[in-house]
């Protein structure tokens, strides 16, 4: 079975590379904003996956309308607050990635990349405790 986690290792690795290795993939252009762009989205889709799998399999959520959306909507409404927090985060890091995949004018840079990669790895570190409280 795929291990979602390991698209946050895959970008940490990617994130951690020269410019001049990802020159090569695209014969001397620059590619250095598409990588950022995937490991922003690649972030998302790791930990919200995760959560999807488990969200599914002990709740059995039907699936009509947005699955992203209905999914952090539930976190969000949930009676505990560490719950509705990590809701929160996670509706933060689908922003990042809808800017990343969508929006060409919106620059994302090494920073944003590296903010996604922060707030994906705490959100999986945090999963196991917000198993307990659903």
């Amino acid at each position: 079975m795929f291990q979602w986690e390991d698209f946050i290792t895959l970008s940490q690795k990617l994130f951690s590379k020269e410019e001049s290795e990802w020159k090569e993939v695209l014969e001397g252009r620059s590619c250095e904003e598409a990588l950022y762009r995937m490991i922003v989205s690649r972030c998302y889709y790791g930990i919200f996956k995760k959560v999807e799998d488990y969200l599914m399999n002990r709740f059995n959520f039907p699936q009509v309308g947005s699955s992203h959306e209905q999914k952090i909507r539930f976190l969000q409404n949930h009676n505990n607050r560490n719950v509705q927090e990590f809701g929160r985060k996670l509706r933060s890091l689908k922003t990042l990635r809808t800017i990343a995949d969508y929006d060409s004018s919106e620059n994302i840079n090494r920073e944003t990349a590296k903010d996604a990669i922060q707030k994906a790895s705490e959100l999986f570190q945090k999963w196991e405790e917000i198993i307990n409280l659903l």
